[in-house]
């Protein structure tokens, strides 16, 4: 399967792999893991709340992304620091 984890959720993408705009493998280089700021740089609340939340499995705290978040401005605001809910 596809698990990722967002801002401490847990979703299952297996069954939206083929749906997905960029390609399924994006999805699966990223499954079992933390891809937070990944997810927010390419994707609002929007794609979120349709796509997203019905895919939703579970919580999850503590896991590290892996890779560290370049750091991107604009203004004073930093992309995707939206909490969605």
């Amino acid at each position: 399967g596809a698990v990722i984890v967002i801002d401490n959720i847990v979703f299952d993408c297996t069954s939206f792999l083929k749906e997905h705009p960029g390609g399924e493998q994006i999805i699966k280089s990223f499954g079992g893991a933390e891809c937070s700021w990944q997810f927010w740089r390419f994707h609002g609340k929007k794609e979120m709340k349709e796509f997203g939340r019905p895919l939703r499995v579970g919580r999850t705290q503590g896991m590290i992304n892996k890779f560290k978040e370049p750091q991107k401005y604009v203004g004073l605001r930093r992309l995707g620091a939206d909490d969605w809910e």
